[in-house]
């Protein structure tokens, strides 16, 4: 994505910085060569890549070894695999085990499974909150009370539907 689109989409206007004037000319394919981290496979080398000019792949700037287009898009998959399983995606990876507003995505989880019918979900989900919420909430206050009737409600519905599955 070019910094242009990246400000557009994101930020609604167009940039008319130097920057981004001289998107795609050589000056910016190196700088951004640069800044992108394009590094040359010689260890030996601290050049970094730029694109060459039959566009088949990019070229060491100080040695002239060359990586193919190919290359460079398996490395940044690569890399875009890792950061994605490294990214948080959770509520449990951010928050620390006991946290209100954890228990609170639990109890949500839970309604919100119960109310499409995957009950067994919802009785984790809600057990779950249970557990969060009675440290962080206490036990007499309204709201878990109104918990842990839905929680015993889910329970109960879980066990009829699992007895009426046994008998068919």
């Amino acid at each position: 994505m070019t910094r242009q689109k990246a400000l557009r989409e994101q930020y609604l206007f167009t940039c008319k910085c130097l920057r981004c004037i001289k998107a795609g000319q050589s000056d910016d394919i190196q700088e951004s060569a640069i800044l992108e981290g394009y590094h040359c496979k010689n260890n030996r080398c601290d050049g970094f890549l730029l694109r060459d000019a039959d566009n088949i792949g990019f070229i060491c700037q100080l040695c002239g070894l060359v990586r193919s287009k190919d290359e460079i898009k398996a490395i940044a998959s690569e890399i875009k695999s890792l950061s994605d399983m490294a990214t948080p995606t959770s509520p449990q990876r951010v928050y620390p085990g006991f946290h209100p507003l954890l228990g609170l995505q639990y109890y949500t989880c839970g309604k919100l499974e119960w109310l499409l019918g995957d009950t067994e979900n919802a009785v984790e989900s809600l057990t779950n909150a249970v557990d969060i919420l009675r440290i962080t909430h206490g036990t007499t206050s309204p709201f878990m009370k109104e918990l842990f009737l839905k929680l015993d409600e889910a329970r109960a519905e879980a066990s009829y539907k699992l007895s009426s599955k046994q008998d068919e």
